[in-house]
């Protein structure tokens, strides 16, 4: 944690398609640091820097699981001021659709919820970037997600 305190300096340092950039997102997500500042320069040098396009971003070396991460991440740290940021990279991935992992999907999920639950895409999420099968796809692999995690967590507790 201390290492992330500086972080946003080593944002500016990295290239704009490094993949650590998701991969600090990811981090400060999974360990709950809320960093206002540094979840900013991360969507700065993912948006910014590759220009406003939606090709932009994929040509500039992002797949779809880097961008769904980072959409993820915004939500789980609940950083309501980024939703725009979550929709954008979320229609982003639309055209990349077909190589999403089951995790990805499963991220989106979370990032739409999160999105209705604040009302924070005049309660549409997703929705109209995203259709309603693809949706559906994210739901199910949400859900299988949280089985396979209470399976895991009972196997511990017996």
């Amino acid at each position: 944690p201390e290492q992330l305190l500086t972080a946003p300096l080593l944002v500016d340092k990295l290239s704009a398609a490094d993949p650590h950039l998701t991969t600090i997102a990811r981090a400060c997500a999974e360990l709950a640091y809320r960093d206002e500042q540094l979840m900013e320069a991360l969507l700065n040098q993912v948006m910014g820097s590759a220009g406003t396009g939606r090709n932009c971003l994929t040509s500039g070396g992002y797949d779809a699981q880097s961008l769904v991460t980072l959409c993820w991440s915004v939500a789980v740290l609940d950083m309501q001021q980024h939703a725009f940021a979550v929709l954008l990279l979320a229609q982003t991935c639309k055209p990349l659709w077909a190589s999403m992992v089951p995790e990805g999907l499963a991220q989106l999920y979370q990032a739409h919820m999160w999105l209705i639950d604040h009302s924070l895409a005049g309660r549409q999420g997703p929705v109209g970037v995203l259709s309603a099968h693809q949706l559906q796809n994210c739901r199910a692999a949400r859900q299988e997600q949280l089985n396979r995690t209470a399976k895991v967590e009972v196997g511990l507790f017996q």
